[in-house]
Formats: C-alpha cells, sequence, structure tokens
C-alpha cells in the first residue's frame, strides 16, 4: 500500500526550513556584496548572517526530528500489517522503541487513520484493534479431518489447536481471514469518509509571517495547529 502521510508538519518545516535557507543564501550575497562595495563593516554583516541563519535551521532540526517520529509509526505500521498481534516487550527489547515512543507511535498512527491499534496492557500485545472483535469459524481440523466447529477470535486462530490431533487449525486461514476483513474495511465508505473529516484551518500567510518575524513562533504555530488536527500540508 502506498505511504500515506502520517504527520504533516514534518513537511511543512522541512519546506519552510528550504525557503528560508534560500532566502538567507539570497539576503547574505546581497549584504556581502552591499558591505564590500559600500565599506559597511564586513564582520557586522557577516554576525547578522550568523544570527538569521538559526531560522532555516530551526525549521530543519524540528523537522528532521518529526519526520523520523513518522519513520518510527510507519514502522511499527508496516510490523503490524504483517502479523495479527505483536509482543510489546519484543519490540521494546528488539528495535528502538521506548515504553514512550511506541505508545506516541500508535497514538500517531490512529491520529493519522492510517490504522487503529490497540495496547492491550493487561496481555502485553500490541493488536490491529479492526480485529479483535472479528471471528473465524473453524469446521475441520486440516491435519486430521476431524469435526470441530470452532468459532475462534481471528487473533487466537495461529494458537488454536486441533482437540483430537493437536496440530494447529490454520494460521493460513487466518492471514486469508485478517486480508479479507481489512480490505473490506478499508474500502468501507464510513472508514474512508471519516479519515477525511478534519477540517483544515492552517494559514501559510500566518505561517510565513510569523516563522520571518520570530520563527520559534512559526513552529509553535505549526505544532498548534497540528496538534488540534487542523493542519493540511502535504508534500506533492
Amino acid at each position: 500500500m502506498p505511504r500515506p502521510n502520517l504527520l504533516k508538519i514534518d513537511d511543512v518545516l522541512l519546506r519552510a526550513g528550504r525557503g528560508l535557507g534560500l532566502v538567507w543564501l539570497l539576503g547574505s550575497a546581497i549584504g556581502i556584496g552591499i558591505a564590500l562595495d559600500s565599506g559597511v563593516g564586513l564582520a557586522k554583516t557577516i554576525a547578522f548572517m550568523l544570527l538569521f541563519v538559526s531560522a532555516p535551521l530551526g525549521c530543519w532540526v524540528a523537522g528532521l526530528q518529526l519526520r523520523r517520529r513518522e519513520n518510527q509509526a510507519w514502522a511499527l505500521h508496516q510490523l503490524v500489517d504483517d502479523h495479527v498481534e505483536l509482543p510489546a516487550s519484543d519490540l521494546l527489547r528488539d528495535s528502538d522503541f521506548t515504553a514512550e515512543t511506541l505508545a506516541r507511535a500508535i497514538r500517531d498512527l490512529n491520529n493519522s487513520g492510517a490504522a487503529f491499534l490497540v495496547w492491550d496492557r493487561k496481555t502485553g500485545v500490541i493488536q490491529d484493534g479492526r480485529l479483535r472483535s472479528a471471528r473465524v469459524q473453524v469446521e475441520d481440523c486440516g491435519a486430521c479431518g476431524a469435526k470441530v466447529a470452532m468459532s475462534l477470535r481471528i487473533g487466537e486462530v495461529a494458537s488454536a489447536r486441533c482437540p483430537y490431533c493437536n496440530d494447529p487449525l490454520g494460521a493460513e486461514r487466518l492471514m486469508e481471514e485478517k486480508a479479507q476483513l481489512i480490505d473490506e474495511l478499508d474500502t468501507d465508505p464510513e472508514i474512508m469518509s471519516a479519515r477525511n473529516r478534519r477540517p483544515s484551518n492552517f494559514s501559510i500567510p500566518i505561517f510565513a509571517i510569523l516563522t520571518l518575524l520570530f520563527w520559534p513562533l512559526g513552529i509553535g504555530y505549526a505544532v498548534w495547529k497540528w496538534r488540534a488536527g487542523e493542519l493540511d500540508f502535504s508534500a506533492p
């Protein structure tokens, strides 16, 4: 599946950093030229250049940190997409996730509409929340042919065993049911419309003015709109 733009704010800040960087380079070139031609102190001109370079650098640093956060969320999405459930302890032990960043990645995915994940603290697993209530009807055992007629939660099928021969009842069936269910949910018009229901109330002119006047205000404005779910500015 194509990768969705989960956070959006990283694009805002990185593009702002690129734009401010070009403005800074152009202004620096003009400033140095004026300083050399008019006899204005070159040292003062360079000092002003170093002062204003903090604007593009600040946007770039903040944007790259948020891009890393988005990459973590997408990595979690891919892992859960390949499995019905993941032990949180394994993720915390074998990956760069901490309990805080793992919870944050789940929240980012859920807020973006790209996924619906649940961290079940009692069992210690992370599950695709859409599958928690789904059930699979297993009529017979593929190994011994015995009639079992078991109704199982889709997350239980991988560990379910035949009561007669004790062989697994169907990991392949689980994946088929999971794929079918997710395809149905992804094309559900109510779910698709819910993903696009957020209002867009982010003003690029206000962001640009604040960033040019005092760049931390611009970043603060973007973060405020993003947390309010009103930021809609995706990279092309």
